[in-house]
């Protein structure tokens, strides 16, 4: 499982994500992201074990930390998880994902954005 992956620096800040890759058939790709209200000390690795349960079931899991409430104010985290998803776009074919698959879950985004997601 690569951990720590780079997928989008800002200033002198990197954010980071883990890849869960499955054993054998992809069946789709999940954006797990950690709970709370996108403040405090939330981080990536409180998703291990669901995380892993999916790989497990033949998900490709990718579990990013996003830049959290005090040191910055919403909608930085959506800007952070659009970054991500960019990322994926990008990236997913490395660990035998499919962009057309990440491209469908644009959705939740584009719900949570209605003036449009930025880079994509």
């Amino acid at each position: 499982m690569p951990t720590d992956v780079p997928y989008l620096t800002v200033g002198a800040t990197t954010l980071y994500l883990d890849i869960y890759v499955p054993a054998g058939t992809i069946k789709a790709m999940v954006l797990g992201m950690h709970g709370g209200i996108f403040q405090g000390d939330g981080d990536k690795t409180g998703l291990i074990d669901v995380a892993t349960a999916f790989a497990a079931d033949g998900y490709l899991t990718f579990c990013p930390n996003v830049r959290m409430y005090p040191d910055v104010y919403w909608p930085t985290q959506l800007s952070d998880a659009e970054a991500c998803y960019a990322w994926i776009i990008a990236h997913c074919t490395d660990y035998g994902g499919d962009p057309l698959d990440a491209d469908r879950g644009l959705w939740m985004l584009k719900r949570m954005h209605p003036g449009g997601i930025r880079g994509l």
